[in-house]
């Protein structure tokens, strides 16, 4: 008596439960393909906000543990929320010991020069090469996942290898701009000497 109960109740929610599987599936299929790109930039903001401590800027720059380190956005911010709330928590921690964070979003002809870390978005391609020799020689740190871009003077690029994000570091910009990258930074990094 209590398996044929059973397997009526079953058949009553039967078709509820397909529906619902079916409903599931339908929904992760549609948001599938933005996965992993929210992913690729929630990590890449997560070595935005890691490169500002492995990276010394000059004493007249950042003059005191009080003053702001503005990361910076040219273009369409790729990263959501990911870096503000990055930089929220970086502001929050008890333990902090580096400088306060803020970041900015700007658009090409703006003033770049207050900015201690500059990300390039995609939609920036063909402005990079101008902005970049705005900035030759200025303790700005230039950052972006364009192809090229680390060949073409900016500092760290941003590409993929083995379902890895991986970065390259051009050493001549760097020390043209007068910063100072950490050991540790250019021992993960692949470097273009």
């Amino acid at each position: 008596m209590q398996i044929s109960y059973f397997f009526v109740m079953f058949k009553r929610y039967d078709k509820i439960l397909c529906g619902l599987c079916l409903g599931i599936i339908l929904l992760t299929s549609i948001h599938a393909d933005e996965i992993p790109q929210l992913k690729e930039y929630h990590i890449k903001a997560k070595y935005i906000n890691g490169f500002t401590a492995f990276i010394k800027w000059s004493v007249n720059t950042l003059a005191t543990k009080e003053d702001v380190l503005h990361l910076c956005i040219v273009g369409e911010n790729p990263f959501g929320e990911a870096l503000n709330i990055l930089v929220r928590d970086h502001n929050e921690s008890v333990n902090r010991q580096s400088n306060p964070q803020r970041v900015t979003y700007l658009r090409r002809g703006d003033n770049f020069n207050f900015c201690h870390l500059l990300y390039f978005s995609n939609s920036e391609e063909n402005y990079t090469r101008q902005i970049l020799e705005q900035l030759r020689g200025k303790p700005v740190l230039t950052v972006s996942s364009l192809e090229n871009f680390a060949t073409s003077g900016g500092m760290i690029q941003f590409y993929p290898r083995d379902n890895k994000i991986r970065f390259f570091i051009n050493l001549q910009a760097v020390k043209e701009s007068k910063l100072k990258p950490d050991a540790n930074l250019l021992r993960v990094a692949d470097l273009l000497k």
